[in-house]
């Protein structure tokens, strides 16, 4: 069966900027300035910009620190590291680049409480960018973000040590199988970057505990009529962990759109029915996609903008649309219907 986790993943591709540090007025070079939670701002999921809640500590601990839920914003996010607590493995991968790539920044269409309903914006350029650029808001061509290393990259917290430097690409993920689960539930991580092209920054996560999905939730039928009600196990520690919640009806349609929602871990939650009809009006395509992440998440401001740390766990579900047949083939459609180009029944 096809699923948009490529796509999913693709939104939570990673991306951080670099400035190289000046020394002015003397031979010696300027220390290094270590980035913190307390430096980084987020969009809250009403649209505003509060304080990160999150203290911070810097590498020589000379500031206490204490984690908060607070992911980079989309709009200032620059990049990020990923520890992932699959089925069958537990994994790190990261990637800093020098700048936000505009086409990651989606629209937000409507917001109700802790849900939003987002829309991928077509940028256009003319004459169209030529490889290595990309389109920017102004309908401007200019240079795709280039990834840069941030140091020596240990995470500590974890079953097993982890140091890891920038390979090819200037790409970080383990060199190696870790142990799994790699982290227990509740375990204190931290994940600290000696510092490359910009300043040295330390980010926290907690352990959390894999997504069990109610045997109701697993059989959804989306209905634009209808609010869609979700029940999962909540964890035995909670702690600074939310459940992350993407929707998407329309992954291999021509209007990109979705719902993300942060929840608290508890158990259940209804995303609210006007956003899942707005939802549906903006287009249904082949093979739905509802991801539940658990996951901790913490953020610190550098030069050029937001880095964040995500400690995940994650179950995709199996969904349907009412009145939606989706298909790899003809044979796979109702009589008299064949399967098109976005991998549905008509």
């Amino acid at each position: 069966m096809l699923t948009s986790k490529w796509l999913l993943a693709s939104r939570l591709s990673l991306t951080l900027a670099c400035a190289a540090l000046v020394c002015c007025g003397s031979s010696t070079p300027a220390p290094l300035q270590v980035a913190s939670a307390s430096d980084a701002t987020t969009l809250d999921t009403a649209g505003t910009t509060p304080g990160v809640d999150a203290t911070s500590q810097d590498i020589t601990g000379t500031t206490p620190k204490t984690l908060g839920y607070k992911p980079c914003s989309k709009e200032s996010r620059v990049g990020g590291f990923r520890l992932e607590l699959a089925e069958k493995y537990t994994g790190v991968q990261g990637q800093v680049l020098d700048g936000m790539v505009p086409g990651n920044i989606p629209e937000v269409v409507q917001t109700v409480g802790s849900c939003s309903l987002l829309r991928g914006r077509s940028l256009f350029c003319n004459p169209s960018c030529v490889p290595g650029e990309t389109c920017d808001e102004k309908g401007a061509c200019i240079t795709y973000p280039k990834s840069h290393p941030v140091g020596t990259v240990t995470i500590s917290g974890m079953k097993a040590a982890l140091s890891m430097k920038a390979k090819w690409g200037n790409n970080y993920t383990n060199s190696g199988t870790l142990p799994h689960p790699g982290f227990d539930e509740g375990a204190a991580i931290s994940l600290q970057a000696s510092g490359g092209d910009y300043q040295a920054f330390e980010l926290l996560g907690q352990g959390v505990a894999p997504v069990v999905v109610s045997s109701q939730s697993k059989k959804l039928v989306i209905d634009g009529a209808k609010a869609i009600d979700l029940k999962w196990t909540p964890p035995a520690k909670q702690g600074a962990v939310k459940v992350h919640i993407e929707v998407n009806i329309n992954n291999h349609g021509t209007t990109s759109a979705w719902i993300t929602c942060d929840v608290d871990d508890n158990g259940a939650f209804s995303i609210p029915v006007e956003l899942v009809g707005a939802l549906q009006k903006l287009g249904v395509s082949g093979f739905p996609s509802l991801l539940l992440s658990r996951r901790s998440a913490d953020s610190a401001s550098i030069t050029p903008g937001c880095v964040d740390l995500l400690v995940v766990a994650d179950a995709e579900m199996t969904v349907a649309v009412a009145g939606l047949t989706s298909c790899t083939k003809d044979s796979q459609c109702p009589k008299g219907q064949s399967c098109q180009v976005d991998l549905s029944c008509k």
